[in-house]
């Protein structure tokens, strides 16, 4: 948090800091210094160590060559490999172990057996690591040589050309990092504005680079805490690379082998260690604004979010609590403590919480937290022993030094004093500047002059005046109070170069402390009535003293003589004007305000000598350049002493500020999450900082920082979060919602509030001197913040459950998206989509003022989560339209289960008693699975847990719930289970509770309970009222195994459906013929007719002269008794296909076996014929009709394709080959029966009956189940062989237009037919008559084929879309 006085900071910085030289001459090229040689190399199975030596005369470019370094390796697991080089002496800097923990160095794997394995080059040394499995390198320093300098360190490494790389952070860069001459600086830095291309708060020196070639991820992390510039560049005489540049240091790496990006992921919280655990209302909704007026303003805003039915969790304040910026203060006018504990006690007698602002610079000023901190020897000290002074809110300060003995003690007691349950009972801490922050330029030399100049501490906001804010539904007490307007006029000449200043005993004339006395101002000053004036507001009914303070032209201060009083009324008394004159120089004089306020110089202090750096601890070598060293990091502050702590400062443990700065954040959130475990034993602390350093998340949570309300600080927030949570592992993450500074637009902070629903953290802030942005302030952002937080609040345990993972093993909880689709090259640059958890894709409008986006879907299943309707991927972006402001595109994951909330609620406290309703969205393998963490949302350490995995299996229709149970939900159970798949989601009743396991089948019910056209056997009662499912009939009853199928590999199930319903169908059909009576079918073509056409297809084309008696499938069995009546379904339909076989042999007068060219021909014109035919008929509603058309050409492609692949199996015959023929017969039969349907009965061996009835026009068509299970397994199976012949027909008729398009143009057929329709010379689908397609076909084109066909099989998931969007599932029993 920063305002306004920034900018004036940075005009101030020529005349407050002494000149700072750039980079000097350095003395000489670091391209060539020597490198180094390897000797004495010893290996074990599991380590590698060697001596390194100077290889030649040292260069000294950036400081001191060390001529003796130390190389060690460990293989210290299977996928992690740790190589250091540093200095034999052990002299140089460390990051000390107790701010970043290490993996035990006790290896636990083998170079045999591990990943990744180290390579190296003795002379000149280089070293590699490349993967085991594929021996690809991953690192390879062998393209520059090391240099190891007391101030300056450089490796690098060679990479890929076109690099994904990621990470390196904290910046507000692109997520997939630039890859030609590109820096990122590494500094700790106080940037308002977050500007990119510029080094900000935190420092993360660790990047994940995923190699396209592989598509496997490798992560390598750089435990060095000293400023340095990673630079990236790719020349014609360096190829692609990858520089560290340090500033010192040592090289200590970690390569993290992957191979997937979540896996290194994971590894990488092995190192640094796993996020802490926040608690459950952490989560919640909050809210701060920097500029409140007063407690009663903080009320306001708690009452408006109620008023407007916004849940808000938590509410914050910001600085504006403390009495003149001063830390461990209040200011007893606008935030009275009584008033302050009054707040904090209604919203936790309401289940909110409260959290304030604590900055960790102490004013230097004789009170409390600053005396305590130097009789604990807590601050950092000049060199003389002195308290080392900057400038920060609250004026000339002082800094806790982390590193002394004694400061979390100190740290420990300000917070038991001050935040506690008789003071200010906070639930959590904000931390701000921790950078740490200096608002004086280096050197800073007289940081009280520039405290003044710099107006620090700011004037707080006036006390509020009479006709109080009423704020309905508060207790009295937490009403405002009422302030009387006062008017003080000074009347004294003056000189050009004098002030006048005003004391007294209220806070607004700085409680008689002269460095915060109230300035007068001149502003009708003139010779004739020289009056200096001060308006202020005071409280009522009070006795003010006061006295006027005359500054002179040498900034000496002189006092008047005695004190003056004045009667302030009761509320709504007049305002009063107050005429005074000087009342003559009194005996007290200071020489300047803040000076006199000095009352600790340095011979006071309780000091010891500092403990100087190089004594062979790892605590940095002496002699060096703090301030300025030769080799300049890209600091965009300039200096790496401005406006920070000057580098040259020794924390008391011997350690240099120059090596430590970018620690001192972590460094401090670390001692304050102590501190709050110690106020509230026992309890999660929920601590968000701004100042970041490597491992910081496992005890902190972190804030973006100050960003602007512009789209382009709302946009790149979705690739700060990510990398924060996916690679940095601080997973508590968000942006300041609707901007910080700037004045954000309606349309801005509605699109914002939902975004920031769906990051891990979720506040709204804003600075002071902005337009205020609370949700409630426009009717528009209200909305969207109603609805976000809604959806928000039900997620919020799966939102809890990812972020317990994340705690226990580092999977991410949010996930860039190629992080999941890490095989698919269109994911690797996109940074506005990202993965909510594992299953939720998050698609936001990213533009100002639209209504529509382009968004990527991978090749997967998706479903709307809004609105539960499928969506396939296709991996292709794709735009979406008319998305309103209240509305974000939310995507959920197919192979999926959600555990949501059935409803949201106020507070999470109340969310916590609903039940759960899950949400099962199928994958392409029709399977789903999720989980679910339960615990006490507060408790450090858990009495019980409850670890629960849901798993749904699409091949028997089952979900299952297993895991642990331990946490006690009370009555909250699983409500209702959602299935998804189909255009309405089903929603079956569970009521199961969360005491153990369970597995249940999953079946339609459309409306939670028994459809009202069933009875409670599921058998039909009233058939006007069941639904018309256009022209698939029995198919409903197969959606429960066609889901099935997706858990098996789709063509194996596919084939052996496929053979297993034709041996079903010859036992109903053809060994039973008396099982089929087709009195009651309508006249088509009839028994009579269809002899006379087998006779004449048999005679005339087959030669038959008889009847077959021993061929399977004859006519002769098929059209014998069991075919009654005057009309049979097999008489239109099964003879379609032979019939156009021997229609296109007849035309050409050639035999079956070469009647490949003439099929095509006939399909064109059967194509062109059954589409004019279908438009006909469906014009004319002959629905019946139509759909046997299409059928008819289905089958026919059925038929074209067999004979066309084996034309063998078209010859006449009782051989086996002559099944070919049959298959098409078969299939014809089949479809035409259970699809076209049109009054056909099913007899099964005197059980129930199945019935179809399915007329064109008004009539519905009735369903009445059968009973009997054996025959219903029949009917399943011939469901799946139509299922399968759909699909075939779906996928082969893609890939044999681009058959014949690459085989067939080169040749035409001499066909009359051809030469009739199409003039030569036109591209027609031919099919080379004489020629064997196998080896007509290059090679290249099966290949292309076999790919295509390959992704097709795939994609099948489709059909799910398609033929059973309207399809229910069967209710079935659960267990």
């Amino acid at each position: 948090m920063l305002a306004f006085s920034r900018s004036r900071v940075l005009l101030l910085g020529a005349i407050f800091s002494a000149v700072v030289p750039g980079n000097a001459q350095v003395a000489g090229n670091i391209d060539t210094c020597p490198g180094y040689q390897a000797t004495n190399v010893v290996t074990t199975a599991s380590t590698l160590t060697a001596n390194l030596t100077l290889n030649g005369p040292a260069c000294n470019v950036y400081g001191t060559d060390l001529t003796d370094l130390m190389l060690v390796v460990e293989y210290q697991t299977d996928t992690g490999l740790h190589v250091q080089i540093y200095d034999s002496a052990q002299q140089v800097y460390q990051v000390p172990s107790s701010v970043v923990t290490r993996p035990d160095s006790t290896t636990n794997s083998t170079a045999t057996d591990a990943a990744l394995q180290f390579a190296y080059v003795a002379n000149p040394f280089s070293f590699s690591v490349q993967r085991a499995s594929t021996n690809e390198t991953i690192f390879d320093t062998s393209g520059a040589d090391l240099v190891f300098e007391s101030q300056y360190l450089r490796l690098r490494t060679s990479l890929p050309a076109n690099p994904n790389l990621y990470g390196f952070g904290e910046d507000t860069d692109p997520f997939h990092l630039n890859t030609t001459n590109y820096t990122r600086t590494l500094w700790s830095r106080d940037a308002y504005e977050i500007p990119p291309g510029t080094n900000l708060y935190g420092n993360h020196p660790i990047y994940f680079d995923h190699r396209e070639t592989s598509n496997e991820t490798h992560g390598v992390f750089l435990l060095n805490s000293n400023g340095m510039d990673l630079k990236i560049n790719d020349t014609a005489e360096t190829g692609q690379y990858l520089e560290y540049n340090t500033l010192g240091g040592i090289v200590d790496l970690y390569f993290l082998a992957g191979p997937s990006p979540i896996q290194v992921a994971q590894q990488y919280s092995q190192v640094i260690g796993t996020p802490t655990m926040m608690p459950y209302w952490g989560f919640g909704f909050h809210q701060c604004r920097y500029g409140m007026q007063d407690v009663y303003e903080v009320v306001d805003v708690v009452f408006n979010y109620s008023a407007a039915n916004i849940p808000l969790e938590t509410m914050w304040t910001d600085i504006d609590y403390m009495d003149l910026r001063k830390v461990f203060t209040l200011d007893p006018v606008r935030f009275p403590l009584e008033k302050m504990q009054e707040m904090i006690t209604h919203l936790h007698d309401h289940d909110q919480h409260y959290i304030m602002m604590q900055d960790p610079a102490i004013a230097y000023q004789d009170y409390p937290p600053f005396t305590n901190g130097v009789a604990a020897d807590a601050f950092m000290k000049n060199s003389n022993g002195s308290v080392f002074k900057g400038v920060v809110w609250p004026g000339v300060t002082s800094f806790p030094d982390w590193f002394a003995p004694n400061t979390q003690d100190y740290w420990t007691d300000e917070f038991a004093s001050f935040f506690n349950a008789s003071g200010l009972d906070i639930d959590g801490l904000w931390i701000d500047m921790n950078e740490i922050s200096n608002f004086c330029y280096y050197p800073c030399s007289d940081p009280e002059a520039f405290a003044i100049f710099n107006g620090d501490p700011p004037t707080p906001p006036e006390i509020r005046t009479y006709n109080p804010l009423s704020i309905p539904g508060l207790p009295v007490d937490l009403q405002p109070m009422c302030q009387v307007s006062a008017l003080f006029l000074l009347n004294v000449s003056t000189i050009v170069g004098q002030n006048l200043f005003m004391t007294g005993n209220v806070t607004d004339l700085g409680d008689w402390d002269i460095a915060n006395a109230a300035p007068l101002l001149s502003t009708d000053y003139t010779v004739a009535r020289p009056l200096w004036d001060l308006e202020i507001s005071l409280p009522p009914d009070t006795v003010v003293s006061y006295k006027y303070v005359f500054q002179g032209t040498d900034g000496t201060f002189t006092y008047e003589n005695g004190n003056r009083t004045i009667t302030v009324g009761a509320c709504g008394s007049s305002s009063i004007t107050q005429e005074d004159a000087w009342a003559g120089n009194s005996t007290t004089t200071a020489p300047s305000i803040i000076e006199s306020a000095n009352v600790y110089p340095a011979t006071n202090l309780n000091v010891g000598s500092p403990t100087s750096p190089g004594t062979g601890l790892m605590q940095g070598l002496p002699g060096r350049n703090y301030t300025n060293p030769l080799y300049q990091i890209n600091d965009a502050a300039g200096a790496i002493s401005n406006l920070t702590l000057a580098t040259n400062l020794v924390h008391a443990n011997g350690l240099v500020v120059y090596d430590t700065h970018n620690l001192y954040g972590t460094m401090m959130s670390y001692a304050s999450r102590t501190t709050m475990i110690s106020r509230r034993p026992g309890l999660r602390p929920i601590i968000i900082t701004r100042s970041t350093f490597a491992g910081a998340g496992s005890q902190i949570g972190h804030w973006l920082g100050d960003n602007t309300a512009t789209w382009f600080d709302y946009r790149i927030s979705i690739a700060e979060s990510i990398a924060f949570a996916a690679i940095y592992q601080i997973p508590l993450v968000g942006a300041d919602v609707c901007g910080y500074a700037e004045d954000t637009t309606e349309t801005l902070c509605a699109r914002w509030a939902m975004l920031g629903a769906f990051l891990p953290f979720y506040r709204n802030h804003e600075s002071s001197g902005f337009i205020d942005h609370e949700f409630y302030r426009w009717p528009l952002v209200a909305e969207a913040a109603r609805g976000a937080i809604k959806a928000r609040y039900q997620l919020l345990d799966y939102l809890y459950t990812a972020f317990y993972h994340q705690t226990i093993d580092g999977t991410p909880t949010l996930n860039p998206m190629f992080f999941l689709y890490p095989e698919d090259t269109n994911t690797f640059d996109i940074a506005l989509q990202y993965f909510y958890g594992p299953s939720l894709l998050i698609s936001p409008v990213t533009n100002e003022n639209v209504t529509d986006v382009t968004i990527y879907l991978p090749d997967d299943q998706f479903y709307d989560f809004f609105t539960y309707q499928p969506i396939r991927g296709t991996g292709s972006w794709t735009t979406l339209t008319n998305i309103n402001f209240t509305t974000i595109p939310v995507y959920i994951k197919g192979g999926s289960v959600l555990p949501i909330r059935v409803d949201g609620a106020n507070t999470t406290t109340a969310l916590r008693t609903l039940d759960f309703n899950l949400i099962i969205a199928p994958g392409l393998n029709g399977s789903a699975t999720g989980s679910l963490y339960l615990d006490d949302g507060v408790s450090l350490v858990q009495n019980a847990t409850s670890v629960i995995q849901f798993i749904y299996n699409g091949g028997n229709s089952t979900l299952s719930m297993t895991g642990t149970f331990g946490y006690d939900v009370g009555s909250v159970q699983i409500a209702d289970v959602i299935l998804l798949g189909g255009g309405t989601p089903m929603t079956i009743t569970a009521n199961k509770p969360l005491t153990g396991g369970f597995t249940m089948t999953i079946a339609a019910n459309v409306t939670g309970g028994i459809p009202p056209y069933m009875n409670t056997s599921m058998q039909i009662t009233n058939a006007s009222a069941a639904p018309q499912w256009y022209g698939y009939g029995a198919l409903a009853q197969w959606n429960v195994l066609f889901r099935a199928l997706w858990v098996y590999p789709l063509g194996i199930l596919f084939v052996a459906a496929f053979y297993a319903s034709l041996v079903a169908s010859y036992l109903v059909v053809v060994v039973q013929p008396s099982n089929m009576d087709l009195s009651q079918c309508p006249s088509r073509v009839s028994s009579q007719q269809a002899r006379l056409f087998d006779t004449h297809v048999y005679s005339k084309q087959f030669n038959c002269t008889a009847w077959n008696e021993s061929a399977i499938w004859t006519d002769k069995e098929l059209c014998s008794e069991g075919f009654q009546g005057n009309s049979d379904a097999y008489g239109l339909g099964v003879r379609i296909g032979i019939y156009l076989q021997w229609l296109s042999a007849t035309i050409a007068n050639q035999t079956l076996p070469d009647t490949r060219a003439l099929l095509s021909q006939a399909y064109v014109i059967f194509s062109l014929a059954i589409a004019i035919a279908i438009l006909v008929l469906t014009v004319q509603n002959q629905c019946v009709f139509a759909i046997e058309m299409v059928i008819m050409y289905i089958m026919f492609f059925r038929g074209y394709i067999a004979v066309f692949f084996q034309p063998n199996l078209a010859k006449k015959g009782d051989s086996p080959e002559w099944l070919g023929m049959q298959w098409t017969r078969a299939i014809t039969m089949i479809l035409y029966i259970l699809v076209v349907g049109h009054g056909t009965w099913f007899w099964t061996y005197g059980y129930d009956k199945y019935f179809i009835n399915m007329p064109c026009g008004t009539t519905n068509f009735v369903i009445v189940p059968i009973s009997n299970y054996g025959f219903a397994v029949v009917r399943i199976l011939l469901g799946v062989m139509t299922l399968w012949t759909t699909a075939e027909f779906l996928i082969l008729a893609p890939l044999f237009v681009i058959l014949f398009y690459q085989e067939l143009k080169r040749s035409v057929v001499d066909s009359p037919i051809y030469q009739g329709l199409f003039p030569r010379g036109q591209h027609v689908l031919v099919i080379d008559q004489t020629e064997p397609i196998q080896s007509s076909i290059d090679k290249r084109i099966f290949r292309r084929l076999a790919s295509w066909h390959r992704i097709l099989r795939r994609r099948l998931g489709f059909l799910r879309l398609g033929l059973f969007r309207d399809l229910p599932v069967l209710e079935g029993s659960s267990s």
